[in-house]
């Protein structure tokens, strides 16, 4: 068990942020479901939900504001359905965004859509007249507006990228995937308006996410990056939480020359040849980069990375 818990921590620790924002959902979902179970067994009257879903009522989401973030990575319990399709979508799409724009974009893009979906969602159930229910306060759970804020955003990024579908020999670009999904997400919405126990909440939302990530892919076209401030947040938290290096000094002291001693002076061409070596591989670190992100790098990297900056 304990391999077991180390290799999870291991692919977390080096794996890229999508895998970090899967593996986040998923345990998250293992979790809640184990400590239902207990509550449940024990005959405790105690729901978890109901302080990490996003109320549509604004007196209790005043209580508890952490929500418009919380629901983002909590699913329903009634099935795996709910987050084997979410986390699916986010594979792909994800691993797409995160190859294209880097780690720091895609975690923005999935928290800012989840408040962006929140927002279409809670505005609707105070004030359109066909959604407002007084006497019933409407919950939002899941990550679909973030994935949702994700993959438009990608699609209208990159709108003429080939993909393939399963069981479909033919390509499709990506832009007429992201906008048949989009679509889908509209009939949804027009058939659940008016129905009992219909998602007319989670289609608003998606909508939400979807506003959202095509406003950002339009304006990054352009140059300007609308979740820079959202980055610099998360960038000053993530310093919060990294142990800064203790500086050591090294000195060193050549020895003179000892009978016996065979081991050659560094010679000029030694010299060069190390730097030259040690330039290529922070050329790859760096490459590496800018293709994937910082958090893309190993802990080795990192070091290496870090001990090289001191250096110079």
């Amino acid at each position: 068990m304990a391999s077991f818990l180390d290799q999870i921590k291991l692919q977390y620790k080096n794996g890229s942020m999508n895998l970090k924002l899967i593996m986040i959902n998923v345990g998250v979902f293992i979790v809640t479901l184990l400590l239902m179970v207990i509550f449940k067994l024990l005959s405790i009257n105690f729901s978890i939900l109901d302080y990490v879903q996003a109320p549509s009522d604004f007196s209790t989401l005043l209580v508890m504001p952490w929500t418009v973030i919380t629901y983002n990575f909590v699913h329903s319990l009634g099935g795996i359905g709910h987050l084997f399709w979410n986390m699916l979508i986010l594979y792909f799409a994800g691993n797409l965004f995160e190859q294209t724009l880097g780690s720091r974009k895609l975690l923005s893009t999935y928290l800012i859509g989840g408040i962006a979906g929140f927002l279409l969602f809670t505005l609707g159930y105070n004030f359109l007249p066909a959604l407002i229910t007084p006497d019933r306060n409407e919950v939002l759970i899941g990550a679909s507006a973030s994935i949702t804020a994700i993959f438009v955003a990608i699609g209208i990024y990159m709108p003429n990228y080939q993909i393939r579908l399963l069981f479909i020999p033919q390509s499709f670009k990506l832009i007429h995937v992201v906008a048949f999904f989009v679509l889908l997400d509209f009939i949804r919405l027009q058939s659940s308006i008016g129905v009992d126990n219909a998602n007319t909440g989670g289609w608003l939302a998606h909508i939400g996410g979807a506003i959202f990530g095509f406003i950002y892919a339009n304006q990054l076209k352009r140059g300007k990056n609308i979740n820079k401030w959202v980055e610099s947040i998360i960038d000053k938290i993530a310093t919060l939480f990294k142990r800064s290096p203790s500086k050591l000094k090294v000195k060193y002291k050549r020895s003179s020359s000892k009978s016996g001693d065979t081991t050659p002076p560094r010679d000029d061409y030694e010299y060069n040849e190390n730097k030259a070596y040690t330039q290529e591989q922070i050329d790859a670190i760096l490459d590496k980069i800018s293709k994937s992100g910082y958090d893309s790098l190993t802990k080795k990297e990192k070091d290496f990375l870090f001990n090289q900056s001191n250096r110079r």
